[in-house]
This record gives C-alpha cells, structure tokens and sequence, in this order.
C-alpha cells in the first residue's frame, strides 16, 4: 500500500523539478536560490480604486524560491522606481498606446518598505501600499512601480523584481449595473395625462463622471445610449438627496427632478429612487414623467 502512494508523489516531485527548469522566470529554483516581488510574478499588477475620500489599502510582499528554505532571517528593501515606469511607458508609447500617468506623491503612503523572510521560510509579511484617490482625475490613468532593491546576500531575479501597480480606470461609489423598475406617464403641453403609464424594467447603467456624478445610459423606458442624450445623477453625500440633469435628443428638452418630488439614493441597499421628467419643447412641450428605481445588481 506504501508503494502505491510513494511513486505517484515521486513522480510528481519530478515533473515539478522539470517545470521549474524550463521556466526561465523561476531560474533559481533549481538552481541557486532567489528572492522575488511577489505581486511582480505578472506585467502589470492592476488594482481597483474608487474615487472617495477614505484610503484603500493594498499589499505587496517579497517571496524566496529554492530547494532548501534559507536558514536565517532573509531582509528585503523595496524602492520606489520611477525610472522602470517610464520604461514601462515608453514601451507603450512606440506601440501607439497612451502612457500611465505616475501616481502623485500627494495621494499615497506607504508605512514600510523593508520586510524580512524569516529563517524556514518563503515569504515576507505583507507591506502596505495605501491610496487616497481625492483629486484625481477619472478619465485619467495612473501607474506606480516598486522594485526589489535588496535582498542581504541573496539573488534578486530580475525579471521577477518590478511591480507596477495600475490603475486603469477611476469609478466613483455609485459605477455599476442596475435593475430598473419603474413607470413612465405621458402628459400633453397642457398637462393632461395621455393613455395609461408604461411599464419598464430592464438593466441600466452608470458611469463615473466625478466622485458624486454619474452619468446613466438610458432614460425612462427609451433604450440605452440614445444618440444627443444626457442623463446625470449627482449624489449629495451628506443627505444623499439626488439632483438630476440632461437632455433628450436636443440641449433644448431638458431633464429634470419632477417638481414636488424628491429623489434619494439609501447606500444600505444601493438603490436610487429617482422622480424626474423631460420637456420635449422641441415638439411643442409635451412631456413625460417617471419614477425610476435602480437598484445595484
């Protein structure tokens, strides 16, 4: 019975030795031992990062790769590498793609840079890259590299050294899918009632225009991305009142909050309720009103 379980374990003992000998990122580990950027092991490493006031929090670490593990404490020390971002943002340049803006000073911290493996083992206790994202800018796209600078009398391997953190995309709280539910009332210019109310209840979207602003793809029941067309939420934090905005096919048919009505945003349930209308003043006044719940998915 001994035997049966011994070879299968063997064998695979094998296979992984052979794999690390192939894998010119992992040279060291069947050869001399190395110290690596854990989070570096891809390209980019890229993280999500919300447009609040609050700081995000994100780890990195440094890992040890050998047959044996090192018999004593293994310190580390990670700078910060604006010299491998630009690098990095050359090469996006000469293939026609825009560059990273570096990460502003201003907007982050990070408590420690030095780490230590300690004796027996393989990795370092987490280090903490903190962001606070207030002033950046949503439409734009930041970058910060850090690179493995020491490791005591230990190998750094080179192509795992580098982490560039990414941050491709800024969205605000409020950024996402939604099930909407709600009705739509048609009123001619002298406000009467035209016909019953329109059911609707499909899937909106919004998107990050400022921290408190979001822009949403459809309005009422009309369909998603119509052409000339604004719809925008603006969130007042400190009551979570919402203030709506737009146009409809033409700057000249405004949307509005409905007069009398009062939209809100619950952060519990991620949910919008939302009152609004719009003037088609392009075809003598008319006008529709709504009320629209959305709900996060």
């Amino acid at each position: 019975m001994k035997k049966i379980l011994i070879l299968p374990i063997f064998g695979l003992l094998l296979t992984w030795l052979n794999s690390c000998q192939k894998d010119d990122r992992l040279k060291g580990i069947a050869d001399a031992p190395v110290v690596y950027a854990v989070q570096a092991a891809q390209l980019t490493y890229p993280i999500s990062v919300k447009l609040i006031g609050d700081v995000q929090s994100y780890i990195f670490s440094a890992g040890y790769g050998g047959l044996k593990t090192p018999g004593s404490d293994v310190p580390v020390v990670f700078t910060v590498d604006s010299a491998a971002l630009a690098m990095y943002n050359t090469t996006l340049s000469s293939g026609g793609i825009k560059p990273y803006l570096p990460l502003p000073a201003a907007n982050y911290v990070i408590p420690s840079l030095t780490a230590t493996i300690p004796a027996n083992g393989v990795l370092t206790d987490p280090l903490s890259l903190k962001i606070n994202a207030a002033g950046l800018n949503s439409n734009s796209r930041y970058a910060l590299a850090l690179t493995l600078k020491s490791a005591a009398n230990f190998t750094i391997n080179n192509n795992v050294k580098t982490i560039l953190f990414t941050i491709d995309r800024l969205d605000n709280i409020y950024a996402g899918a939604y099930n909407s539910k709600g009705t739509r009332q048609n009123y001619d210019a002298s406000g009467n009632a035209s016909g019953a109310p329109s059911i609707f209840n499909f899937i909106k979207n919004l998107s990050t225009v400022s921290k408190d602003t979001s822009a949403v793809d459809a309005v009422a029941n009309l369909g998603a991305n119509r052409t000339n067309t604004l719809f925008m939420l603006a969130v007042d934090a400190s009551s979570n009142k919402v203030s709506i905005s737009g146009y409809l096919d033409n700057p000249a048919n405004p949307i509005i909050n409905e007069p009398g009505k009062t939209s809100s945003y619950d952060p519990a349930s991620k949910t919008f309720y939302l009152y609004y209308r719009y003037t088609l003043t392009t075809s003598g006044g008319i006008y529709r009103v709504m009320a629209d719940t959305l709900t996060k998915q």
